[in-house]
């Protein structure tokens, strides 16, 4: 009913049986995957509703935060942090890191205000992003104010230089130029010149053609 968004059927077909209801996650988990504040605050009035870290066998966790970054909704993620009282997330995944950046900073700041980050450098990111997610305060955020995680590892600095090619935004781009982590080579930009050229991104291609070891 949530992915159909009928909130006020959900709610009064929740009513009927709420005093008996078990126990449960899956109902929260699923207003926050669908975003639906209102079924999240209802939901929360009745004390059987939790978000554990483990439920049977199965680990929901990474489920769970999962639909919180992708959310986007910060009352949820503050929510979350109460809700546990652990007010941390251990070792957030990269996906789930490039799934935050599409929202804005002030999110992704409280995200990772509370959370350690697990960031292989070699690791192929399937995502797509939105031009928020590399914007100039974007990148700014997780190179400088978050610096100690070293987010911009080599396969992440590659996404995200991609993604702002491809969105054309050339300030961006260049920041990232200023931004190469040391182990990583110059041989792929070829690859990501030719994009620009296709683009017709005549700022971008002036960014790129300033630095030569680029070219």
């Amino acid at each position: 009913m949530l992915q159909y968004n009928a909130t006020q059927y959900f709610i009064t077909e929740y009513d009927r049986v709420a005093s008996t209801y078990p126990p449960n996650n899956t109902l929260l988990t699923q207003s926050i995957k669908y975003n639906n504040q209102r079924v999240f605050d209802h939901l929360l009035s009745n004390t059987n509703m939790s978000i554990p870290m483990k439920y049977g066998g199965k680990d929901i966790y990474t489920d769970v935060i999962t639909a919180v970054v992708t959310s986007g909704n910060m009352y949820m993620l503050q929510t979350f942090f109460d809700m546990t009282g652990h007010g941390i997330i251990r070792s957030l995944k990269r996906d789930q890191l490039m799934l935050a950046i599409n929202h804005n900073e002030h999110f992704v700041r409280l995200l990772l205000q509370h959370t350690t980050v697990h960031v292989p450098v070699t690791y192929s990111i399937n995502i797509s992003l939105s031009r928020r997610a590399v914007c100039i305060d974007m990148l700014r955020l997780l190179n400088e104010e978050f610096a100690a995680y070293r987010l911009l590892a080599d396969s992440t600095w590659m996404k995200l230089a991609h993604t702002s090619l491809s969105w054309e935004m050339a300030e961006s781009v260049e920041y990232l130029l200023d931004h190469i982590p040391a182990s990583l080579t110059s041989r792929g930009w070829r690859y990501y010149i030719r994009d620009s050229y296709i683009n017709g991104n005549v700022d971008t291609l002036k960014v790129i053609f300033y630095i030569p070891m680029l070219l």
